[in-house]
C-alpha cells in the first residue's frame, strides 16, 4: 500500500473504528487534510488555488466519499459536503467541473438514500443545495 492510499475496505482490528470504517488514524488524516483544504478555500486571495483544486482529483475523492458515506462516516462525509460547497461559493466556475465529476447528482443520490441524524450532515446540506441552486440560477440568468 502506498502512503497516499487509504484502505476503504476494512481496519485491523474493530477497536480502531471510529465512524463508518475508517481507523482512527485514517479518519482523523482525512479531517484534517479537507479542514486543511477548507481553510486555504476560504483565505484571501486563493482564486488560483481553487481553480487549481477543481483540476486536480479532488473532485473524485468528494464524489467517493459522497457515495460511500457508510464507509467514511458521517464527520468526514459533512466535511465533504461543506468542501464542494466551499468549492463553488468560492470559484463559481468550478461548477462545470464539479457537474462532469458527477458530484451534483452523487449528493442527490446520497440525499435521496437518507439524511444521516447528525448535526454536522443536516447543517452541511442546505449550504451544499444553496451554491448548486444558486450558481444554477445565475448560469440560466446569463444564458
Amino acid at each position: 500500500m502506498s502512503a497516499h492510499h487509504i484502505d476503504i475496505t476494512s481496519s485491523s482490528k474493530p477497536s480502531e473504528l471510529l465512524i463508518g470504517m475508517l481507523s482512527h488514524s485514517s479518519a482523523g488524516l482525512l479531517k484534517a487534510l479537507f479542514r486543511s483544504i477548507q481553510r486555504l478555500l476560504t483565505s484571501a486571495g486563493t482564486l488560483e488555488s481553487v481553480h487549481n483544486l477543481t483540476e486536480t482529483q479532488l473532485p473524485q475523492s468528494i464524489k467517493l466519499i459522497i457515495q460511500n458515506k457508510a464507509i467514511f462516516g458521517y464527520q468526514i462525509y459533512s466535511l465533504a459536503i461543506n468542501m464542494m460547497s466551499t468549492l463553488i461559493h468560492s470559484e463559481p466556475t468550478s461548477l462545470a467541473t464539479l457537474q462532469e465529476a458527477g458530484l451534483p447528482e452523487a449528493l442527490y443520490d446520497a440525499i435521496d438514500s437518507g439524511i444521516e441524524p447528525a448535526f454536522d450532515v443536516i447543517a452541511a446540506i442546505p449550504s451544499a443545495l444553496g451554491a448548486l441552486c444558486l450558481n444554477n440560477a445565475r448560469s440560466n440568468s446569463t444564458g
